[in-house]
C-alpha cells in the first residue's frame, strides 16, 4: 500500500470511529419543501402529539406516535437520548442532519441558522398547538416560509 493511500485509510477510520463518516459523501442542500411536506403529511395522518406519560412531548413516544421532527430522524440516528432536548442541542442537529442527508446552514456570529429555526418553528406546531389546529397552522406556517401549500393540506 502506497504512503498517500495508508494515509487516507486512516483517515477515513479515524473519521468514522469520531462519527462524521457522513461528511465524507455529498451532502445535499437543505429542502425546506420537502421537510414541510414530510412533517405535514407526518402530523396530519397521525392526529395526535408524541407524548409520555406525563403528557411532555417526545421524540417518539412508546406508542409509535413521533413528533414533527420525529419523524425525520431515521432509526439508525435515533436514541432515547435524544428525548428532553431540542434542535437547538447539537446532538439533535446531527442526528437529523445525518438523517437527511444535509447539513443545516450555518447562523450569523451568536445566532441560530435560519434552518434551525425553521426546524424550531415546525416544532413548535407539535408542541404547542392542538392536532385540530395543525392544518390550520401549517398552511399559515406554508405561507410566511413561502412553501407551496399542498392540495391535501
Amino acid at each position: 500500500m502506497t504512503p498517500g493511500l495508508a494515509l487516507l485509510v486512516l483517515l477515513l477510520l479515524l473519521a468514522c470511529a469520531a462519527g462524521v463518516y457522513y461528511t465524507f459523501r455529498s451532502l445535499k442542500p437543505f429542502d425546506r419543501q420537502y421537510v414541510f411536506e414530510k412533517v405535514a403529511k407526518h402530523l396530519i395522518n397521525q392526529g395526535r402529539r408524541a407524548l409520555n406519560e406525563e403528557d411532555r412531548c417526545m421524540y417518539r413516544a412508546r406508542d409509535g406516535a413521533m413528533c414533527a421532527l420525529g419523524c425525520l430522524i431515521k432509526d439508525r440516528y435515533y436514541s432515547k437520548s435524544l428525548e428532553g432536548g431540542n434542535i437547538l442541542d447539537d446532538h439533535i442537529q446531527k442526528a437529523v442532519e445525518r438523517s437527511l442527508g444535509t447539513k443545516l446552514g450555518p447562523g450569523e456570529s451568536g445566532m441560530y441558522s435560519s434552518d434551525l429555526q425553521f426546524l424550531a418553528a415546525l416544532q413548535r406546531i407539535h408542541d404547542r398547538k392542538a392536532p385540530e389546529e395543525w392544518r390550520h397552522h401549517l398552511r399559515t406556517f406554508a405561507r410566511a416560509y413561502d412553501l407551496r401549500v399542498p392540495c391535501w393540506l
